[in-house]
């Protein structure tokens, strides 16, 4: 059975918000992160297939990645290539949530391990390489974050509204397809399409910054058939509505206040 609100499908709902944006002549930007490639797999070329026509940010692991993911992306003039911490270690004391650039590393090790990781990738995707830091498991120590524009790095992108965050604004993403401490499949349409109402409806009543770009996180390797149809139908109904536009990571960077 499909997730409703009242009488409406979560599709008709998102269809009916867009409208919103529509009839206030305001646009509904959005942004897309992809999370954890290394290297050309059968389930990188289906993401790229999916993104021929919408901006990617596809953030690489920089210790693992291999020049294969340059090639696959490179004969697509819309895909940029992030970094996505270092080596996607767990360095967390047990008990605690993971973090691999968390408080309880030494601040130069961190920073040595981020320089290396980016000269790495700005070396495999040239000019597809664009510095934003994205740290594992969207967690970073604050004082790491203070050093990022030190050691080159433009931006950092987390998981969660960016309202109270420290100047410059990150560039986050708020919609999150799995279920990462239940089943590790999709979450869900009412979940998925939920968060993405919930964060479009937000900034168009100003409960957060209209400005604040609604970002969608995707995770290629670990997609279920439920969800690539999920992200194959919210690209064909976001592509095609008039208040929609989704940006490259180039127009975030611009547009930030």
């Amino acid at each position: 059975m499909s997730p409703q609100r009242g009488n409406e499908t979560f599709w008709t709902v998102l269809e009916t918000e867009l409208d919103r944006w529509t009839d206030e002549d305001r646009t509904a930007t959005l942004w897309w992160r992809d999370d954890d490639a290394i290297a050309e797999t059968p389930a990188l070329n289906r993401l790229l297939r999916l993104a021929e026509e919408t901006p990617l940010a596809i953030a690489a692991i920089p210790a693992h990645t291999k020049p294969s993911l340059r090639a696959a992306t490179a004969q697509l003039k819309n895909i940029r290539i992030l970094q996505h911490g270092f080596s996607h270690t767990n360095y967390a004391p047990e008990g605690q949530k993971k973090s691999e650039f968390g408080p309880h590393r030494v601040l130069e090790v961190m920073a040595a391990e981020a320089v290396q990781g980016r000269e790495k990738l700005s070396s495999i995707a040239e000019d597809a390489f664009c510095p934003i830091f994205v740290p594992p498991w969207n967690r970073i120590d604050a004082d790491f974050t203070a050093r990022l524009p030190d050691i080159g790095f433009l931006a950092v992108s987390v998981f969660g509204k960016a309202q109270g965050a420290a100047p410059p604004e990150p560039i986050n993403v708020h919609i999150d397809l799995i279920d990462w401490c239940g089943s590790r499949k999709f979450v869900g349409e009412d979940v998925a399409l939920g968060a993405l109402i919930d964060h479009l409806l937000s900034r168009r009543t100003g409960v957060c910054p209209a400005t604040e770009v609604t970002g969608l996180m995707t995770h290629h390797l670990d997609h279920d058939e439920d969800t690539w149809r999920f992200v194959e139908r919210l690209l064909a109904v976001t592509q095609t509505h008039p208040a929609t536009r989704w940006l490259s990571v180039e127009t975030l960077l611009e547009d930030r206040p």
